[in-house]
């Protein structure tokens, strides 16, 4: 009787060790797109910074002529 009653609290007890596994390797999935979305966002704004850094120098230039594109 004792013996049964620790395999099930074995069996009950590996369940959610299962179940916790799953979990975390659906949490560690989910920090890498966080992460590579935070990522692209710091990429984006600083090719905007100096998208806006570039326009400045280009207005500064002497002899600067309107470019077609």
């Amino acid at each position: 009787d004792l013996q049964l009653g620790m395999n099930e609290k074995l069996n009950s007890h590996t369940e959610m060790i299962g179940s916790l596994m799953e979990d975390v390797a659906i949490i560690k999935t989910d920090i890498e797109f966080i992460k590579g979305d935070l990522k692209k966002k710091v990429d984006w704004d600083n090719f905007h910074a100096l998208e806006r850094r570039v326009s400045l120098l280009e207005r500064r230039r002497p002899g600067n002529r309107k470019m077609v594109h």
